[in-house]
């Protein structure tokens, strides 16, 4: 986040000095103009003469103000030239970063899912053999329970031989 503060600072700073750089190009430029043309009014001279000064000092005045400005323009164009340089590769950076980024989240969304389906086959699987080892025990209890009621039903059958056979005796006991 602060390098990217420094590099906006950087770029604003940059363009504030082509400003500055264009404002003294075109002050240099006015001023020699100006120079010249008061110099040649000033200067005691025939109507033929001024004019043919004035002619060259104008010319004189346009080759530097010509010059001044190709150098702006040079100047800005090698600025401009870096920033574009300088904006393409942090556009390539960001985008190979967005990049990156998306491939680990894309990653770690399949990681996911792969764990969630894992999970939810291994709680299938556990449900599955709970449910069965559930059955397996109801089947052992239904057995264990049928084979005590056959053997309480079997020990009542005794008891009950047993108790007639006492009634019939104590019923004999009495008639006789």
């Amino acid at each position: 986040m602060l390098k990217k503060l420094q590099q906006k600072k950087a770029a604003i700073a940059r363009k504030q000095k082509i400003e500055d750089a264009k404002k003294v190009g075109t002050g240099l430029g006015i001023g020699a103009v100006l120079g010249g043309v008061v110099a040649l009014f000033t200067a005691p001279k025939s109507g033929k003469e001024l004019r043919e000064d004035v002619k060259q000092t104008a010319a004189e005045g346009a080759e530097k103000v010509k010059e001044k400005v190709e150098k702006v323009v040079d100047t800005t164009s090698g600025a401009l030239e870096g920033a574009k340089e300088k904006a393409t590769d942090l556009k390539e950076k960001a985008s190979g970063l967005l990049s990156s980024k998306k491939n680990q989240l894309e990653e770690v969304a399949e990681d996911a899912e792969d764990a969630l389906e894992e999970f939810a086959e291994d709680a299938e699987a556990f449900f599955e053999d709970a449910v069965e080892a559930g059955e397996e025990k109801a089947e052992e209890v239904k057995k264990a329970a049928k084979s005590k009621a056959k053997a309480v039903k079997e020990g009542a059958e005794e008891i009950k031989e047993t108790v007639e056979d006492e009634v019939a005796k104590a019923a004999e006991e009495t008639n006789k």
